[in-house]
């Protein structure tokens, strides 16, 4: 049976309300409370780990971000607000990577719109100005296909591209070698969206 733990500050305001197992593990629903005695943060737990939504408020005890845990990692739909009320951000993740759809607003208005297949960028990203489109870029597994540059820079890209591809045949080792993109160069595509992603929600109140 979970036994339920408060801590107080020195005025004897309500700063921490959470649960713990026999073992003392987090268990259920972990609470954090301001100076003030508002809540600014609620998280679920099982078993020591994060499970399930994870919420943080704003000083008007508006909802400013949600995001679902599974098992400690970020998993499911992620939704941040402004203190208005209004949509900053929508996304999804899988196993703790970014995936499916990314939106993003600012002041209402349309920032973002993009896709991401676990942490790579996949797809058309776009991008708005005072929520007019201004820039197109196609993404292939992490890769931009320079959609987004006037047509005679896309064909001096896509150009030199295929003498690149060409140079790098002729230094093949064999008929093994492969044509994915090396797995260091894939790792370091998607490392600064999964750190930019997960830092900001976790440095946030997402864990």
């Amino acid at each position: 049976m979970p036994t339920e733990i408060i801590e107080k500050d020195e005025r004897g305001q309500v700063r921490e309300r959470y649960f713990e197992d026999d073992e003392g593990r987090l268990e259920g629903v972990a609470s954090h409370y301001d100076e003030d005695g508002r809540l600014v943060q609620e998280s679920h737990w099982r078993a020591g780990t994060l499970h399930g939504p994870t919420s943080s408020y704003g000083p008007d005890g508006q909802l400013l971000q949600r995001v679902l845990f599974a098992d400690g990692q970020l998993h499911g739909p992620a939704e941040l607000q402004d203190e208005q009320g209004r949509l900053r951000m929508q996304l999804g993740f899988h196993e703790d990577r970014p995936h499916g759809e990314l939106l993003a607003w600012q002041d209402g208005q349309p920032l973002m719109k993009h896709t991401l297949a676990e942490g790579r960028p996949e797809g058309p990203l776009e991008l708005y100005e005072d929520g007019k489109l201004t820039r197109r870029v196609l993404f292939e597994r992490g890769w931009p296909l320079d959609q987004g540059q006037p047509p005679e820079q896309a064909s001096k890209a896509q150009d030199a591209k295929a003498q690149d591809a060409k140079a790098q045949d002729s230094m093949a080792p064999g008929p093994e070698a492969s044509g994915d993109i090396p797995l260091e160069q894939e790792e370091q595509a998607r490392a600064p969206l999964d750190t930019w992603f997960q830092g900001w929600l976790r440095g946030s109140g997402g864990s």
